[in-house]
């Protein structure tokens, strides 16, 4: 009984930091904090708070962060990391239309 309330006392602390958090964010983030005890891994009250703060220069938009905090479940990851999405965004924006890749083949003589 002891252990039960050690850890419902933990997760109570870790939610006190989140608990102002949107609805959704703070479901995304219940989710992190119990996929991290699975790991067993389970986040200080200050490994919270440092996730949390990288969470936030990763994006300051709650539907990205989500989408982060999921990512991060899905993987089994310890943090959060950058969305592919984000990180490739550049590259989506050098699209050529067709004609101009075309030109671009025609032009090498191969």
């Amino acid at each position: 009984t002891h252990c039960i309330s050690s850890a419902a006392s933990d997760v109570y602390k870790r939610q006190n930091i989140y608990s102002d958090y949107p609805e959704e964010l703070k479901k995304a983030l219940d989710n992190f904090v119990e996929m991290r005890k699975k790991i067993r891994s389970p986040l200080t009250e200050n490994a919270m708070q440092l996730a949390l703060n990288k969470l936030k220069k990763l994006s300051t938009d709650e539907t990205t962060q989500i989408e982060i905090i999921n990512e991060t479940v899905l993987k089994g990851w310890k943090s959060f990391y950058p969305l592919k999405q984000e990180q490739n965004k550049n590259y989506e924006q050098r699209q050529y239309k067709t004609s101009e890749l075309d030109n671009l083949y025609a032009n090498k003589g191969g």
